[in-house]
């Protein structure tokens, strides 16, 4: 190689590396933007998001710090447990579900008190509120592996 070749792929790969630091740095500056104007309620839980998802609104959180990616889970697995498509879950779908999916272990009255944690508003329904607002409570410091799993678990791995 001549020294001129060498100067012209040394100052190639130079360039590369420059634009590869430059494009990470656009990032962080762009998810710092975005940090600052959408004030998540869990910004490392939004960073880690950011950072991780293709599409960089699936990162963007609801005032409980649901990432749309969680919500997006949330609402399949309310959609599979609400048979009855009324927008809300009543005591016999969550039992029926239960029984179908979750565990046998549980017996009508544990059941019970799991639904009256959902049904904040105590009319004997789960809104997908309510739904959304337990969830972001029980799953706040949950992985997205780790929460993805749980929601293939809860449905028995029915939902991709």
């Amino acid at each position: 190689h001549s020294p001129l070749t060498q100067n012209a792929t040394t100052h190639i790969l130079a360039n590369q590396n420059l634009q590869s630091s430059h494009n990470i740095q656009e990032k962080i500056a762009n998810m710092y933007e975005r940090l600052v104007v959408t004030k998540p309620l869990l910004p490392i839980q939004y960073m880690v998001d950011y950072l991780s998802f293709e599409d960089k609104e699936q990162a963007l959180q609801d005032e409980y710090g649901l990432s749309e990616w969680r919500q997006g889970w949330l609402n399949r697995v309310f959609e599979k447990i609400d048979v009855d498509n009324s927008g809300q879950i009543d005591f016999k779908e969550i039992a029926d579900f239960t029984s179908k999916y979750g565990s046998t272990a549980m017996n009508e009255e544990q059941l019970k008190e799991i639904f009256k944690d959902f049904d904040t508003s105590g009319d004997n329904f789960i809104n997908p509120h309510e739904f959304k607002v337990f969830f972001a409570r029980a799953l706040r410091n949950v992985s997205n592996a780790d929460f993805e799993k749980s929601m293939k678990d809860l449905i028995g791995g029915k939902l991709a």
